[in-house]
């Protein structure tokens, strides 16, 4: 199969967000940004796990739920996101930290 044909039976077309996500990508490559899929998949998760909480009204149990998580999973996901940001936020500006 060439080239071609590959790349387009791997283009998601059912998702009007999928084609969002694809123009980030390519931005993202385009300014030669290290990590593109860890970025990507970092902000995919983090608003995954932002909406279900605000439809669950902040209930973890629930929220996981409605991700098709464990209960355990999220609560380290958000654990794990807060350690991030507050170690982020006592970088000095340029490293990471705030503006």
């Amino acid at each position: 199969m060439d080239k071609e044909r590959t790349c387009y039976l791997l283009r998601p077309r059912r998702h009007a967000w999928s084609r969002l996500l694809a123009e980030e990508a390519d931005r993202l490559m385009v300014g030669r940004t290290d990590k593109v899929f860890q970025t990507l998949l970092q902000v995919f998760e983090a608003t995954l796990i932002e909406r279900a909480l605000a439809t669950a009204g902040g209930c973890h149990a629930r929220a996981a739920g409605l991700l098709g998580i464990g209960r355990t999973t999220i609560g380290r996901k958000i654990n794990t996101r807060k350690s991030s940001e507050a170690e982020a936020d006592r970088l000095p500006v340029g490293e990471g930290g705030g503006t």
